[in-house]
């Protein structure tokens, strides 16, 4: 039976790769190519009602130029994402549990290839692009709402990876943190299982859902958890990390521990929830924001090429273009700078509630971060990187190497020779019931941070620490002098010197 499904498979897996390079290749180019023809009829409105204005040819061309990046931006976008849901509903069909065709059986081509389709799409850079930017809006709810998804009232999202969309059902009020992922299909693409989220239950940063799972009513599922396949984790219960596959329980009945400040805060978030005024406002004002932020880069690159296109020939064009945009990058990372002593001046520590001053404001600085990624990128492990944290607040030593993220800059100490490596989260706050809790972290002389880990706020590694790869120092945690620490959570391990 095993060979005879091993050689199925092989058949199978030809079969697919074919339907895959000759249609599915083609189909998707043509999805991500269709979505600039809205964008130049777009365009050309645009130049038709600026030439109508009462102003010199020279003063048209720039204000046209000017307005140019938001056009482009948006309705690219927004045609993108509507051919996506379009392809789903039309194409795709429904994603939602039960069982899926298995190799050889009748349907199993075809099962494989939509799948495939719709995971090409959903997790493409323009896909991230277009919804992205919109955490924490209703726009982003909306969004997996088309999709598929259940969605209830008022839910606060980051950006969710998602390919089973119907198998996802999300209560009121519900919270997911930055870079989750929720899976429906089991691994062996055998079902699909259906995830659901009571009401105000938390998922928080880089989290990933396994089929089957229930997140119980206020219950959380903290920074870095896995949630095992089929897993029920009780109502107001507290989990984490990875315990050869299943996250830990820190405690049961977590609201009984919650100290009474703490409770007032949430208390307040609830009022603010029940606000349709204060709810829609804030909405509003932040998509406003994104809006205008969003296409700041495209900005850069028309101004470079309005300079370029100064030049007399071609080949003056050519090389001046790439010159003027990379001399421009320094001044979007400068903007980003003074607007953030501007709207937060200092990050401090403490408990804010959603919705509020601080949590708006918050919000508009991981907007303006996701302009400037292109000029950091470039800047990463080197002293420039250093440079830019001390600008922001930090406090960084001598001959830092710093590849990781960060955001609460005046919360973050560095020793000297400290090195963060890339896809570390140096970032100073949890969100937990919808309050963001900010809280110091300091990293002492020699200590070393590892790929794709998290010293969480509120942790302290000592002179000469290290902390593994995929490993997390909880809040509160303290990693003595030269011990090594893994795992997550992250604990000592014995080493040989």
């Amino acid at each position: 039976v095993d060979m005879r499904e091993a050689g199925a498979g092989r058949q199978y897996n030809l079969a697919q790769d074919r339907l895959r390079v000759w249609l599915g290749i083609h189909w998707l180019m043509l999805l991500h190519s269709l979505p600039l023809i809205p964008v130049i009829f777009a365009l050309e409105w645009l130049y038709a009602a600026v030439s109508t204005l009462s102003l010199t040819d020279n003063g048209k061309y720039y204000l046209f130029c000017a307005i140019l990046p938001w056009v482009y931006h948006h309705v690219f976008h927004t045609a993108f994402f509507l051919l996506v849901v379009l392809q789903k509903r039309l194409v795709v069909g429904k994603l939602g549990p039960g069982a899926t065709p298995r190799i050889g059986e009748p349907g199993g081509q075809w099962e494989a290839f939509r799948y495939w389709l719709h995971e090409r799409c959903v997790m493409s850079p323009e896909y991230d692009d277009t919804l992205g930017p919109w955490i924490g809006t209703e726009v982003l709810t909306v969004a997996y709402r088309m999709l598929g998804s259940k969605m209830g009232r008022r839910v606060q999202s980051d950006f969710v990876t998602v390919v089973e969309h119907e198998c996802l059902s999300v209560g009121d009020f519900v919270m997911f943190g930055s870079e989750v992922s929720v899976l429906g299909a089991t691994s062996d693409r055998s079902s699909r299982g259906s995830v659901r989220m009571c009401p105000m239950s938390n998922v928080l940063d880089h989290c990933c859902v396994l089929p089957g799972v229930t997140v119980g009513e206020k219950a959380v599922l903290g920074t870095a958890t896995i949630a095992a396949e089929g897993m029920y984790l009780p109502p107001d219960s507290v989990f984490t990390g990875n315990v050869r596959g299943k996250p830990m329980l820190l405690r049961l009945n977590a609201s009984d521990a919650t100290p009474a400040k703490e409770k007032d805060v949430e208390i307040a978030v609830l009022r603010y929830l029940d606000s349709p005024v204060r709810w829609h406002s804030f909405n509003a004002a932040l998509c406003v924001v994104v809006w205008l932020v969003q296409p700041i880069p495209y900005l850069l690159w028309v101004v470079a090429a309005l300079y370029a296109t100064m030049g007399s020939d071609w080949l003056d064009i050519l090389v001046t273009f790439p010159l003027v945009y990379l001399a421009l990058q320094p001044f979007d990372v400068l903007l980003h700078i003074v607007l953030k002593w501007l709207i937060i001046g200092r990050y401090k520590e403490g408990n804010f509630p959603f919705f509020g001053s601080y949590h708006f404001r918050w919000m508009v600085m991981m907007s303006l971060t996701g302009t400037t990624g292109h000029i950091m990128d470039l800047c990463v492990g080197t002293p420039f990187a250093a440079y830019f944290y001390r600008a922001m607040g930090a406090k960084v030593g001598h001959e830092c190497v710093l590849f990781g993220l960060g955001l609460e800059f005046d919360l973050l100490t560095m020793g000297d020779r400290v090195a963060v490596h890339d896809g570390v989260d140096t970032t100073n706050h949890t969100v937990e019931k919808m309050v963001i809790k900010n809280a110091p972290t300091y990293l002492g002389d020699y200590t070393s941070v590892c790929s794709h880990s998290m010293a969480m706020p509120g942790s302290v590694l000592c002179e000469g620490a290290v902390l593994l790869e995929h490993s997390q120092v909880l809040k509160g945690d303290t990693v003595p002098d030269g011990q090594v620490w893994a795992g997550m959570p992250a604990e000592a391990i014995p080493t040989t010197r």
